[in-house]
């Protein structure tokens, strides 16, 4: 890790504030803490924010002595003596786990309390512009030196034409809003494949760029990771990609070219697991190489950041958007193999007219026998709670036969209908049976 550390020395001198940024949620903001010890080790004086991504498939509230369970925002900070929960959007607003609160017990874990200094989180659920100017008067008030995205596995320089890309908003939403901050900034990438998302090598012209390192050579801020992570992580969210990532660095596994990484992908609907994708993914990068790029010089070198319209680059990215549902259709039309973190969740089609509607665009790499049975559970749920239904257009020779029911769906994109509410309470629906005419 010499090199890498050298680099960020190089910027982050005489004091200086970082703020490292988990990419992807789950256990990326975790990750940081990782990284934040090692820099800790080889930086004198160094001081350390946080950052993580919240997901768009939830609703998080925030309680404190200057909020009383505040709804989030595009930017919230919170503290150790925060209280955080995390609900589901429908209607029983059920509340789910949210390995965030326990960041703070991480931090003082890995006796890191002299270094961090602030945390907070980025919400998907207002768009990359307003998320983004957010963003860049944070950086500008607490006077960070760099920003350096921490990512585990590999899902943030996933291509958008990658059929293996598995929950992309939060990571895409931060590679977005790291070119709002105006100031110099790095994405960080280690454990490539761990997630589950990444296949073979990285691409040869994307590693030319990026400068090279080992992190298992920082033995002493691992031990203290892995700690954390059994003590503090494990009881509430274990995950795959932390668990592969250290099983991957043990001496046992020093030599191994070639790692085979097994992976199950649940699909849910309102929020409950209905069926597991099992898998999996074959790379031959160590768990251990650590690849550093330069944003500025990263973004140029990947063909689907921008639009192009007749072989011109016009101004619109491929990652903004103004709302996370709108996204996830347009990743949807663009890659209908994608799987996002909204899918088999409630969520609204518009914030003018607030439709709700459980989104049942699930991905197109699950066979049709598995689609008709998910399908079928998302009508159910749906009728009893009087709500809508996304599907792709694809789907309804699968599943629906009716002609009166077709004819109510209201195209939402070219591949994508609404099903409005009460659509199946006098219509049985059918399943299994391709409609003739």
């Amino acid at each position: 890790m010499d090199k890498i550390i050298e680099r960020i020395a190089f910027v982050c001198k005489d004091n200086s504030k970082i703020l490292l940024l988990g990419s992807g949620g789950g256990s990326d903001i975790f990750s940081c803490l990782l990284v934040a010890d090692i820099l800790k080790a080889n930086i004198p004086n160094i001081q350390i924010d946080l950052a993580g991504m919240l997901s768009p498939a939830a609703i998080h509230y925030y309680k404190d002595k200057f909020r009383n369970n505040t709804r989030e925002r595009p930017l919230n900070y919170f503290n150790k003596d925060t209280l955080m929960t995390r609900k589901l959007e429908d209607v029983s607003q059920s509340q789910v786990s949210f390995i965030d609160k326990k960041l703070w017990d991480a931090i003082a874990h890995m006796g890191l309390e002299d270094v961090v200094g602030q945390t907070f989180h980025l919400s998907c659920r207002f768009g990359t512009k307003r998320v983004g100017m957010a963003f860049k008067d944070a950086c500008a008030a607490n006077g960070y030196k760099m920003v350096l995205a921490v990512d585990v596995g590999g899902d943030i320089i996933q291509s958008l034409r990658s059929g293996g890309t598995l929950s992309p908003i939060m990571d895409w939403t931060a590679l977005n809003i790291l070119g709002s901050a105006k100031i110099y900034s790095c994405i960080l990438e280690f454990g490539f494949g761990v997630d589950g998302e990444s296949m073979g090598k990285i691409d040869l012209d994307i590693r030319k760029q990026a400068t090279l390192g080992d992190i298992s050579k920082c033995d002493k801020s691992i031990s203290k990771f892995s700690s954390m992570f059994n003590e503090v992580m494990k009881p509430i969210r274990s995950g795959h990609t932390i668990p592969l990532f250290l099983e991957g660095l043990k001496p046992e596994n020093k030599n191994i070219g070639i790692f085979t990484y097994p992976h199950s992908y649940a699909y849910r609907i309102g929020g409950e697991t209905v069926f597991k994708d099992d898998f999996e993914r074959s790379v031959d990068h160590h768990p251990s190489e650590a690849f550093l790029w330069e944003y500025r010089v990263f973004i140029r070198g990947r063909d689907d950041y921008y639009h192009f319209r007749s072989g011109y680059c016009v101004e619109e990215k491929a990652f903004d958007y103004e709302s996370p549902i709108d996204y996830m259709l347009d990743l949807k039309e663009l890659n209908p193999y994608i799987a996002t973190e909204m899918d088999g969740h409630v969520c609204k089609i518009g914030e003018c007219d607030g439709r709700r509607c459980l989104n049942a665009l699930i991905s197109k790499r699950i066979k049709n026998e598995d689609r008709i049975k998910y399908i079928n559970m998302a009508i159910e749920f749906v009728r009893e709670r009087n709500e809508g239904l996304l599907m792709f257009k694809s789907d309804i020779p699968l599943t629906i036969v009716d002609k009166d029911e077709c004819a109510l769906m209201e195209q939402v994109r070219k591949n994508v209908v609404y099903l409005p509410p009460g659509l199946y309470e006098d219509h049985p629906v059918k399943f299994g049976v391709k409609n003739d005419d």
